[in-house]
């Protein structure tokens, strides 16, 4: 007799739901069309100082678009350099300012409330031990970024002042 056994699969790691939050965000926001060059040009995530973040949306993006456009997932090295992308990820540990990107169309996403201090729109957070993540309206109006109320109403808090 032999049996069979059934394995479940292994549930995802704290940095592979980071990565589905990262790439599900872009689905929920409106960038200006002044954001792109032309219509065919690529949605552009940047990743900085987040080696496995940048591999996992790397693999994510392969074979989907978003935003009805060709997925590019950059390396980037500092935040001046994230001035002409859509989305860039700061993981935590990462204190840099974002002052750079202020007034540009770019979606900040990074860990917790402390990103949002600094100006970022979007910050991932554990609660519960559930992964969450909080809104910061202003940011992302400054940005000239149109966030659907969906998301909205899904983050567990949602700054509607400048933090």
């Amino acid at each position: 007799m032999s049996s069979h056994a059934q394995v479940a699969p292994a549930a995802p790691n704290e940095e592979q739901l980071r990565a589905s939050y990262v790439a599900g965000f872009g689905s929920y926001i409106e960038w200006p069309a002044a954001a792109f060059a032309d219509a065919d040009a690529p949605f552009v995530i940047g990743v900085i100082d987040d080696e496995p973040m940048l591999r996992l949306l790397e693999a994510g993006f392969k074979s989907r678009k978003l935003q009805g456009r060709q997925v590019q997932v950059r390396r980037i090295d500092s935040i001046p350099q994230a001035t002409r992308i859509h989305m860039l990820y700061v993981p935590e540990g990462n204190t840099a300012s974002l002052r750079p990107l202020n007034g540009l169309p770019v979606l900040t996403v990074g860990a917790g409330t402390a990103f949002l201090d600094r100006g970022g729109v979007i910050g991932l957070l554990l609660h519960k031990d559930r992964l969450r993540f909080e809104f910061n309206a202003k940011a992302a109006e400054r940005s000239g970024l149109k966030v659907s109320a969906k998301l909205q109403q899904l983050a567990l808090n949602t700054y509607e002042e400048l933090r």
